[in-house]
């Protein structure tokens, strides 16, 4: 049974509950006061709260706080190093289906007279057991370029810290940290890129290397695909073209010689550069001294010893001619599965007297005439080209201005318009007139801004009078005029209007030097080649150039009466002409001089009976030279070259 409440206390209950304090929106900024001498509070539902722990120490804090994000941050790390590493593996080689890469062919490129030009390859020379090279060798090798290489896995931490620190205090790239395997992993597998994939990735087909191949075998491999300069590709080659003998024969001089060049290959060429080549050689023998590979003594009798350079006459210049030899190549003999022995045209001779005419004239006057270029080809009746000088330096610029620089050929074009008139019915005899020519907004003007009147074709030729030339494509058309380009081997594109008569479409010296060939020979047409015969390491023959019989079984492309109308009128060009600097004693001088716009190329192409040669000069950039002519700095050059070697023959 229920206890009942009085109504007395039941009203005061009710009364009181119906009361509501301040502030009672927030009962917790109206705590409950504490109790004062035993006091009780008014509200006895409400409690004292408890007083808070003691707080943690503050090195404890700093730890919990520490381990926490450098946790986050491994793992953070981890997952970005995993993203970067799947990222610079998408265009990786798959090291599965890396194979030992086998030897290159080498391809021995010998003269006409069967001395070793140049070792090139596809891309290099002999491959060679590590088993045969001396010891000194591969110390040399290892003291300079990696010491740890017999202590790390592919990649040196402490060599890549050390280059930082050295290039961060210098303020730019002065040392590099790659170790042997990481540069032969971009040999083998990277291109040359300065970039942070490609040495990640380099670092990446190190480590994998160094898993598959022993310290011996990538050290073989690296011996044999290393550039060492002057075209030598892998030590063999160097070893032969530096020093005329087998790299298996090496002795310490010459090994810390070939080993220092690793570096800059061209910038510490011994032929070219002896005082630095002998400085860095130096380092490599201190190094190997440091290393405990020798002895105090024996670096000092090393670095007191020769060089010891092989002599050769073959000129570095012909290094063009290699480079031409190389192109024509695969074409020739298809792809190569063993090594092959290439005989060129080039004789070492003539390569020798070419190259000393052309720089002796331009040492002399290039200042003078603000030309720093020049470029000469010499070839004979049957298209065989005996010497070429591509440039003025080799070492400084292996672009090829025989072939390569397409420039306006000036005035030297102006015999294939004469040509075409010949053919057309006129004779070097019929009268033209040298007067000013105006097309539209086109007046072209004579060089020397005269005019002559009524003159006839031989003598507008050999004065090389503009208005004419113009006057006589207007005759004949100039879809004829190309016509006959085309068949003297001009393969250029030529425009298709009148100025074509003033040699104003891009040619290279090379097709518009054979295109005068018809003149010298006869009027049979001449394929011009460097190549003679290509062999393999048997013996078998694989080509062979078979220069055509003239008269027999060579296309005859120009009429005997038209090749003896140009020679009358290219024999007036040196007699009485543009062309005086070019004449030689003992010799008829067949040729034509060419000058452009603004004297921006000078031009010489000229024959005898034996020989026949183009010069060109000017700049790479077509800057204007200080009046350069065909008459002056090409024409001679062409002299001094020809003089020479027409010294003891005969005319004919």
């Amino acid at each position: 049974m229920a206890r009942k409440i009085p109504k007395k206390s039941a009203k005061k209950l009710a009364k009181d509950s119906a009361k509501k304090p301040k502030n009672s929106k927030n009962s917790f900024k109206n705590p409950p006061k504490r109790r004062k001498n035993g006091q009780k509070t008014a509200n006895i539902s409400q409690k004292t709260t408890k007083k808070p722990g003691k707080k943690l120490p503050l090195w404890w804090r700093l730890t919990k706080f520490s381990v926490y994000w450098l946790s986050f941050l491994a793992t953070l790390g981890i997952i970005v190093g995993l993203g970067f590493f799947l990222y610079y593996s998408l265009d990786l080689p798959n090291p599965d289906t890396l194979k030992t890469p086998k030897p290159v062919p080498t391809v021995t490129i010998t003269t006409s007279d069967g001395e070793v030009l140049t070792h090139r390859a596809a891309q290099q020379s002999g491959h060679i057991a590590i088993k045969l090279l001396p010891t000194h060798t591969k110390q040399a090798l290892v003291a300079i370029e990696d010491r740890r290489f017999y202590e790390h896995n592919g990649v040196n931490i402490f060599g890549i810290a050390r280059a930082a620190m050295v290039n961060l205090m210098k303020g730019n790239r002065a040392q590099g940290g790659s170790t042997i395997t990481q540069q032969l992993a971009k040999m083998l597998y990277l291109k040359p890129e300065k970039k942070l994939k490609r040495k990640v990735q380099e670092a990446m087909l190190a480590v994998w290397l160094e898993t598959k191949y022993s310290k011996d075998e990538l050290l073989e491999l690296y011996f044999n695909r290393a550039y060492f300069g002057a075209g030598a590709n892998g030590i063999e080659a160097a070893a032969q073209k530096y020093f005329d003998k087998s790299a298996r024969y090496l002795n310490l001089n010459e090994s810390a010689l070939l080993a220092g060049l690793m570096k800059a290959p061209s910038a510490y060429n011994p032929l070219r550069h002896p005082k630095k080549a002998r400085a860095r050689q130096k380092l490599v023998l201190n190094a190997m001294r440091e290393e405990g590979y020798i002895s105090q003594n024996q670096m000092l009798i090393a670095q007191s010893m020769p060089l010891g350079l092989k002599q050769t006459n073959v000129a570095s210049q012909a290094q063009y001619a290699a480079d031409w030899i190389m192109r024509d190549l695969k074409g020739l003999a298809g792809d190569l599965s063993g090594d092959i022995i290439v005989e060129s045209t080039i004789d070492p001779y003539l390569q020798n007297v070419a190259e000393r005419a052309l720089n002796n004239i331009m040492q002399a006057n290039a200042k003078k005439y603000g030309a720093n270029q020049a470029a000469l080809i010499l070839m004979d009746k049957y298209g065989a080209v005996r010497a070429m000088v591509g440039g003025r330096d080799y070492e400084k610029s292996s672009f090829n201005r025989v072939l390569n620089a397409q420039r306006q050929p000036g005035s030297v074009f102006k015999p294939l318009v004469y040509l075409t008139a010949l053919e057309a019915g006129l004779t070097p005899s019929s009268q033209v007139t040298d007067a000013p020519i105006q097309f539209k907004n086109w007046r072209p003007q004579n060089y020397n801004g005269k005019y002559y009147g009524n003159v006839t074709l031989s003598q507008s030729l050999a004065k090389s009078m503009n208005s004419v030339a113009l006057r006589l494509a207007q005759k004949v058309g100039v879809k004829k005029i190309i016509n006959t380009a085309r068949r003297l081997g001009i393969g250029s594109d030529l425009r298709d209007d009148l100025s074509i008569a003033l040699g104003t479409s891009e040619v290279n010296l090379q097709e518009i030097t054979a295109a005068y060939i018809p003149f010298m020979n006869g009027g049979f047409g001449a394929d011009a080649h460097i190549i003679s015969f290509i062999s393999n390491d048997k013996g078998d023959d694989i080509y062979s150039h078979r220069a055509a019989s003239l008269g027999v079984n060579a296309e005859r492309i120009i009429a005997p009466q038209e090749v003896a109308q140009m020679n009358e009128m290219l024999l007036a060009v040196t007699h009485s002409g543009t062309g005086k600097n070019a004449q030689i004693a003992n010799f008829r001088v067949f040729g034509k001089t060419g000058t452009t716009q603004d004297y921006k190329d000078g031009w010489f192409i000229g024959y005898t009976s034996q020989y026949i040669a183009g010069v060109w000069v000017g700049n790479d950039d077509n800057k204007p030279t200080n009046k350069v002519t065909g008459g002056n700095l090409p024409a001679l050059i062409w002299h001094d070259l020809m003089a020479e070697i027409h010294a003891g023959l005969v005319d004919f």
